[in-house]
């Protein structure tokens, strides 16, 4: 891999926007790598190889990426977003569906890390 490169960790990789950001990430970001490919760990198709050899997995334990993009459940995203925080990596979130309570907690995490909610 080339050190221009970007790696990324892509949660709710199975979902329409997860699915279609693999797709447009393999036709036209040859410099972005998605080195994980994240489901909820209950999810069906757990190590599904898809088209670009891509491996769906669940959250691994450890990782380092130059940045995340979620759009899983409110919940998935508030625990990546914590650990994004403490791993000082920036996160993308497109979830819907939060809780206006919810929201205020991503606003104290958004003082300190780099997460931006879409």
């Amino acid at each position: 891999m080339s050190k221009n490169k970007k790696t990324i960790l892509l949660n709710g990789s199975l979902g329409r926007m997860g699915e279609a950001i693999i797709d447009e990430i393999d036709k036209n970001y040859p410099k972005i790598k998605i080195l994980h490919a994240v489901e909820n760990s209950a999810h069906p198709e757990i190590n599904k190889v898809l088209k670009n050899n891509l491996i769906i997995e669940k959250l691994p334990k450890k990782f380092s990426v130059d940045f995340i993009i979620d759009f899983s459940v409110p919940s998935s995203s508030m625990k990546l977003a914590r650990i994004a925080s403490k791993l000082n990596i920036p996160i993308v979130i497109g979830t819907t569906g939060f809780l206006t309570c919810k929201l205020k907690n991503y606003i104290k995490f958004q003082k300190n890390s780099y997460i931006t909610i879409i």
